[in-house]
């Protein structure tokens, strides 16, 4: 007779099912707990007593009110029962307090749980922990806070506009000065407020900034009194709610033109006045520019003026000691407005040092120092009187000389990009600036905006990572072309900032016809862009190499591999964590969010593969990482 096969009774698959069903509920990620109809605990799951503290025995009896916080008032509490004791489902969130006073956040879901007959016997209680995205969000919306803050109580003008001119933003600045409300202002067009002294004007402007990224001019604003505001302005292209925007900055410079009409009336008089003298007579800014080099400076050092004005004052003298005197005492004298007298060695066309006596007085307006005015003569004989007691004076100033240089290092060393932004705003306010200058200042205060923003980019890239917000969107793409634009890219940028130094090369495995794959291009492309980034960033001198292949027939391997510091074995792991770098001095060298290859990594496995990295400590680091080779579109994909 055959061998019947073995019957498996009812009770045998409810069992199982019973079992894995509970299996799954005690190794859930999530915190389970079932109370009775009182709310008072019955069940509690592991996740439950790793996240509380709390175990099942302590709790045992008690209600979730020990976990209570005095951020819900009775009346949530009145619709949470309300809900539930109808046998509906709720849903909400909650701010509760461990066993060890600690705070944490929940996603709640509780579900009645009823009998046969349909009577609410149990109420079900699933808690997803979202602590880590409350502080996220709180982080955004603090940052947020503090741009808007800038933009709104900027003393200068800052508008938005789209390139034909129509306002996208405006701040409370230019509504005062202008004598707008916010609603009349957005209505506005720049032709409406600027003075037409050249129909083709505007035209201009908008061409020069498309065609360089920014413009430095000035203008005349009309308010809506009809009065004239004499405004210098600086605009530069931004991206403004993903779109391509001007950002224009306004600074009221009325005082300033009619200072420079005054000016320039004592100037002629001044210059015939120096002109005489036998005596050479400079003008040195704060910042130690020559502005001005009377022609007695020939016979002194057979200089022409026009070879030395413009240049660094520091240029001029001939020993290094002397140069942190010189702007040490120009510090003093714009905080102090102080006059007096002293000596240096300049050093003439030749090379011969000539010992100089100079005369100080600071030139002042409106209670601000606008330079320094010196009267400087041949000191060659008196100076030898002194040799013996200013050698004797150089050990002792040496000392403080070297304090003073440590000090301005270290000060250098702990500026942040928000101390750039502050600190070369600041800057923007002096009236006597060069537009060179304030191009370099404005490139600084944008350089430390953008590391500012990316830094806001990348963790609202990761915010939406971690919601779950970013899909993968397949499309057909070319492998070969996407990296090819890749190539375009960074090529000239990493020549460029390495001073020619490091090299970018590409290799390409796949032939034409087998490179073409479903996949998300545009992250995929990120990830790209984030390796070669990263390995740029640490690789002063040597190559960049990015290759890509099959791998096991079912993944494409790509690879980006520098000549750049390496990595040691230990910290090969922590770089793919959040905000993470190697050490601090790390950070203070090069940059960076640290959020970089933990973006990569999120979006190689969303894209189904696996990234990881061999280094040598001095030697380089390649960074690997696969995708699924796909030749037709996934059914599941949008």
């Amino acid at each position: 007779m055959k061998k019947q096969p073995k019957k498996i009774s009812n009770f045998s698959v409810n069992e199982d099912f019973s079992n894995t069903m509970s299996l799954a509920v005690e190794q859930s990620a999530n915190i389970v707990f079932i109370t009775d109809i009182d709310g008072k605990f019955e069940y509690v799951n592991k996740k439950f007593t790793e996240i509380t503290a709390y175990s099942l025995n302590e709790v045992s009896g008690k209600t979730p009110r020990i976990f209570k916080t005095k951020d819900k008032n009775n009346k949530f509490y009145k619709n949470l029962w309300e809900t539930i004791k109808s046998g509906k489902v709720w849903r909400g969130e909650f701010k509760n307090i461990d066993k060890l006073g600690n705070i944490f956040w929940d996603s709640t879901t509780i579900t009645p749980l009823k009998s046969n007959n349909g009577e609410i016997i149990k109420f079900l209680a699933v808690k997803e922990i979202i602590t880590k995205k409350k502080k996220i969000t709180k982080s955004l919306i603090q940052s947020e806070k503090n741009l808007k803050n800038i933009f709104d109580f900027s003393n200068d003008t800052i508008i938005i506009h789209d390139f034909f001119g129509k306002m996208l933003a405006v701040n409370n600045s230019f509504c005062k000065r202008l004598g707008y409300t916010y609603d009349e202002a957005m209505e506005l067009k720049l032709e409406d407020f600027d003075v037409k002294e050249n129909p083709d004007r505007f035209k201009k402007i908008m061409r020069e900034i498309r065609e360089h990224g920014y413009s430095i001019f000035e203008t005349i604003y009309i308010l809506k009194n009809r009065e004239f505001l004499f405004t210098e302005v600086i605009s530069k292209v931004i991206d403004f709610n993903e779109k391509k925007a001007i950002l224009s900055i306004g600074r009221d410079i009325t005082e300033r033109k009619k200072f420079e009409k005054k000016l320039e009336r004592s100037e002629r008089k001044y210059r015939v006045l120096t002109e005489t003298l036998n005596d050479v007579v400079i003008r040195v800014s704060l910042t130690g520019e020559l502005l001005y080099v009377s022609p007695q400076i020939k016979k002194l050092s057979g200089y022409e003026p026009e070879e030395i004005t413009g240049k660094p004052f520091a240029n001029f003298l001939s020993r290094k000691s002397e140069i942190t005197m010189a702007f040490k005492l120009f510090s003093e004298v714009s905080h102090k407005k102080n006059s007096g007298t002293f000596e240096f060695f300049i050093r003439d066309k030749k090379g011969k040092e000539i010992p100089v006596e100079n005369s100080y007085t600071p030139v002042i307006e409106n209670g601000k120092v606008l330079y320094v005015h010196l009267v400087m003569r041949n000191n060659t004989e008196k100076r030898r009187n002194k040799e013996a007691l200013l050698k004797a004076k150089k050990d002792a100033e040496a000392g403080a000389n070297m304090q003073a240089a440590f000090l301005a290092n270290m000060s250098h060393e702990i500026r942040t990009p928000m101390n750039g932004i502050l600190g070369f705003t600041q800057l923007l306010k002096q009236n006597n600036l060069k537009n060179e200058d304030k191009l370099e200042f404005i490139d600084i205060i944008l350089e430390s905006g953008k590391h500012l923003l990316s830094l806001i980019d990348d963790i609202i890239n990761i915010s939406k990572i971690d919601a779950g917000f970013i899909k993968p969107h397949e499309t057909k793409c070319s492998i070969n072309y996407c990296i090819r634009n890749i190539f375009k890219f960074f090529n000239n940028n990493i020549s460029e900032k390495s001073g020619g130094k490091t090299k970018l090369i590409v290799n390409y495995a796949l032939a034409a016809g087998e490179d073409s794959v479903y996949t998300d291009e545009t992250k995929l492309r990120q990830i790209l862009i984030n390796l070669i980034g990263n390995a740029a960033k640490f690789t002063k001198k040597g190559t960049i190499t990015l290759n890509s292949s099959k791998y096991n027939d079912d993944f494409l391997l790509f690879s980006v591999e520098d000549t750049g510091i390496g990595i040691p074995l230990k910290y090969q792991e922590l770089i793919f964590e959040r905000f993470r770098q190697i050490d601090e001095s790390t950070t203070r060298k090069h940059g960076g969010t640290g959020l970089g290859l933990a973006i990569s990594r999120a979006y190689v496995e969303m894209l189904g593969g696996k990234i990881w990295i061999e280094s040598s400590l001095k030697k380089g680091s390649k960074f690997y990482f696969t995708i699924p080779y796909k030749t037709q579109k996934s059914s599941s994909t949008n």
